[in-house]
């Protein structure tokens, strides 16, 4: 009698270290702007095989509102981000420093909120649609603020660098106590880069870059990288996979980075995943 019975392949708990959820139920229709409550089955769904996934904002007010959509979710962590490319002609540091000051006295005094919140970011530095001077201070400004306060909350830095990746390290020199806390996401860039990251102990997450035809010198990298040194992410929902570049980025499409990122370093899949799960464990404090 032959047994009907088939093996089927073990699937790893999927995570996601940096996930604009709150953008992506927006693209699918299913979030308005000034919506405070959302389908808990959708989302559920949406994040049925992962482990845990790492919620970014991009300022106090971005945190402040996703923070109370998506609390409820156990699976789902937060970042407090400034990102650079909030800083405008008429960006006020002090007014904005003095707003992030509101949030952080919460999370100083809040158990829940405390236990949610597991680093500083997006945070960094983003040359791409500007060279003016003033910006660029500005962004220089607000950054270094951003590193003095993940060293006085003991929080780990998620880093975006665009096209600035030498004050970047200029300025990551000056905080020894930052060294080997912090995440540069949405890595990119070549491997002279990378041992740059590494220099002062920072890790970087690999995303759906990776998968592209054209990504010759991040996929080197890639194959360069310690096994002690990467993390997986989609940045959903920008920046979707071979072969869905140019489409919505859906939780699912890890799977595709890990797959990937396997080929190019030559070891099992389980293998990559287990690196990223422990990485993000060691510097985020995620465990289930």
């Amino acid at each position: 009698m032959i047994s009907s019975f088939k093996f089927i392949e073990f699937l790893p708990m999927l995570h996601d270290t940096h996930a604009h959820l709150d953008i992506l139920l927006q693209k699918l229709g299913e979030l308005s702007d000034k919506q405070t409550k959302i389908d808990r089955n959708r989302v559920d769904n949406l994040l049925i095989q992962h482990e845990f996934v790492i919620q970014p904002t991009t300022n106090s007010a971005n945190f402040e509102y996703v923070y109370r959509l998506l609390k409820g979710f156990e699976k789902v962590f937060f970042l407090i981000g400034s990102h650079p490319e909030i800083v405008k002609q008429d960006f006020d540091l002090a007014s904005y420093l003095e707003s992030q000051r509101e949030v952080i006295v919460e999370l100083e005094t809040e158990t829940e909120m405390s236990q949610k919140v597991v680093g500083l970011g997006e945070v960094g530095l983003d040359y791409h649609y500007t060279q003016e001077p003033e910006i660029i201070k500005n962004q220089i400004a607000l950054f270094e603020e951003q590193i003095a306060l993940g060293i006085k909350l003991k929080l780990p830095l998620v880093i975006h660098c665009r096209e600035a990746f030498k004050d970047l390290f200029s300025i990551i020199k000056e905080y020894p106590e930052m060294h080997g806390h912090f995440l540069v996401h949405c890595f990119t860039d070549d491997t002279d880069a990378l041992k740059q990251v590494l220099r002062f102990g920072g890790k970087v997450a690999f995303g759906g870059v990776s998968t592209f035809k054209s990504a010759n010198e991040l996929q080197d990298a890639i194959k360069f990288c310690p096994n002690d040194s990467f993390m997986l992410e989609t940045d959903l929902p920008f920046l979707a996979p071979t072969p869905y570049r140019g489409k919505t980025c859906t939780p699912d499409m890890i799977s595709l980075i890990a797959k990937k990122v396997s080929e190019i370093k030559q070891q099992p899949e389980s293998e990559v995943w287990e690196s990223s799960l422990t990485n993000s464990r060691d510097l985020f404090g995620v465990f289930f």
